[in-house]
């Protein structure tokens, strides 16, 4: 049943058995001996919750900056004074993970789950963004739906998967409960492609 099961859904496979998208990412991160270092901002520390449910995560996971308040941002993360829902506040607070937890890897997450908008975003907007250590950063924008309670999930289980270099799709919890994270995991660790749905910008 397991070679039929990889023959009809391909690409969709990413574990076996017991793994999880968390573990694999922390497993293919202990491979490359890199660390992870979190920012959180929107969803306040579930994705390192997430990631430290998973046995030996010590070993690849820093630790996680919840940098709830915007001065968190600006003076423990480095993120320029401006709005801190946006592509450079992103990137600043990746970089900004990765520097002061001294990781391999930064990751962050921004963005407005709601009632009222912020710096003139909507409810909804999510942004990811990655420091890795042989690349530029980057940050992408995604529109979660949902209430508030629903956009905190699903910005914890989401993740960007690039299909081409100008290409990008999400999948969200209604898929499957992954991590954001996986927006460096499938592309820079080798994690196959997953195909979900979403909406980018």
């Amino acid at each position: 049943w397991d070679a039929r099961v990889c023959e009809l859904v391909g690409d969709v496979v990413f574990g076996r058995d017991t793994q999880t998208m968390e573990s694999v990412v922390l497993d293919l991160l202990r491979e490359r001996g890199w660390s992870l270092g979190l920012a959180e901002s929107v969803t306040g520390g579930l994705v390192s919750g997430r990631l430290t449910s998973i046995p030996g995560s010590s070993e690849v996971l820093r630790g996680c900056v919840v940098s709830y308040a915007s001065d968190v941002k600006f003076d423990v993360l480095d993120v320029p004074r401006g709005p801190v829902v946006s592509e450079a506040a992103a990137i600043a607070m990746a970089e900004g993970a990765r520097r002061v937890l001294g990781a391999s890897v930064g990751l962050s997450l921004t963005g407005v789950a709601g009632p009222s908008e912020q710096d003139g975003q909507p409810v909804g907007t999510l942004w990811v963004g990655v420091a890795m250590p042989d690349r530029p950063s980057t940050a992408t924008l995604l529109r979660m739906p949902g209430q508030r309670d629903q956009i905190l999930i699903r910005s914890a289980h989401v993740r960007i998967v690039p299909r081409a270099p100008n290409s990008v799709k999400f999948a969200s919890e209604w898929s499957s409960l992954v991590c954001p994270f996986f927006a460096f995991g499938s592309y820079n660790l080798g994690l196959p492609e997953y195909r979900g749905f979403g909406r980018r910008r």
